[in-house]
Order: structure tokens, then sequence, then C-alpha cells
């Protein structure tokens, strides 16, 4: 009878595979705004910012806890945006007051997207050290979903008798289309 032991080569053999299988189900785990942990260094700074699930058609804003602009550039579009987005969205980023940055994409963002963000926060409070220069933040969109509701019937034509209207609701989870939401529903009677 031999028994196996395994040698050296081995062990490091099992070692980089199980090493390997760790790091590919790391790197497999989906992002998620909800893993986000807020860093309470920037707490003096920042007092309010877009987080965990938007809508599509949401804005993105930062609130600062102290005045940052004039009253005359509040409403006007800056030169240089001062957030990144990865994946990128295009936009524009404009004072909504004194305190609070908005940055506005220029089309509804895809469902149930992840963002990773930055604000360049340096260039609006002076005096920071370095690792406080740049604000990363998360969020993600809303998964689309929808409910379908339906009411009754009802005839159309109280004479005839031969038309009848099926009453009911679609629901979404959040923005869509109109012509999108009508793709999604068809009805049918006797094959037709």
């Amino acid at each position: 009878m031999k028994i196996f032991q395994p040698s050296h080569m081995h062990k490091a053999l099992v070692f980089m595979l199980a090493a390997t299988l760790l790091f590919f189900g790391a790197c497999s785990k989906k992002q998620s705004a909800a893993d986000y942990k807020f860093d309470e260094a920037f707490a003096p700074y920042i007092g309010a910012f877009t987080s965990g699930k938007v809508s599509r058609q949401s804005t993105i804003k930062i609130r600062l806890n102290e005045n940052a602009v004039e009253e005359t550039q509040v409403g006007v579009a800056l030169n240089e945006n001062p957030f990144t987005f990865e994946p990128e969205i295009k936009g524009k980023a404009v004072w909504i007051d004194a305190r609070t940055l908005q940055f506005e994409p220029a089309k509804p963002l895809p469902t149930a997207q992840f963002y990773a963000g930055t604000f360049e926060l340096g260039k609006f409070v002076s005096g920071l050290e370095d690792k406080l220069q740049s604000f990363p933040f998360q969020f993600e969109t809303e998964q689309q979903n929808f409910e379908v509701s339906v009411l009754g019937t009802e005839t159309i034509d109280k004479q005839k008798l031969i038309w009848q209207a099926l009453n009911g609701t679609l629901t979404t989870a959040d923005f869509e289309y109109p012509e999108l939401v009508e793709q999604v529903l068809t009805a049918k009677q006797d094959g037709q």
C-alpha cells in the first residue's frame, strides 16, 4: 500500500489553485452602493451627497458644509467639471445654491448600473491635506421592474355590445419611456 504525501511542489500548486479561486470569486462579486462606507475624515467639509439607489433621471449632488461660491455663480454651468464617474457619465455641473453642486446627466442613466464617483473637493475647500483633495462616493440606478393590474372590462358602446375595453394600470419601478412601456403590453382574445 502506497501513501501519497504531497511534495512541496504539490503543496505550492494546491495553494496557487486555491488563491486563484479566491481571487476570481472576489472579483466576480457584483459591486453595490450598499457596500460603501463614508470616510468620516470628510465630515467637516461634506454635509450630504448622492448615494445608494437612485432613479435613472436623478441628478448627482454634493452639499458642502460651508458656502463655496458667490450667489452670482448659482445656476451657471461650470467650465471645468469637478466630477468624474466610472463608467463615464456625460453632462454638466451647476451650483444650485452657494453650498450645493449638482451634476446633470445629459440623458437618463441606464437601469441597474453601479457608479463610482469622485468629486474634486480641493477645488472648493482650501487647506485640505492630500488624502482629502478628492472625495470618492458611490451610487447605483434602480433595477427596472413593472407591475400590471387589470381593473376589468367595460362595454364601449352599450347599443352594440361588440366592443369591450380592458382597463388597468402598469406601474414601473423607475422612469421609463412611454414607447418602451407600450412594447411590453399585448392583448389577445380568441387568438386575435
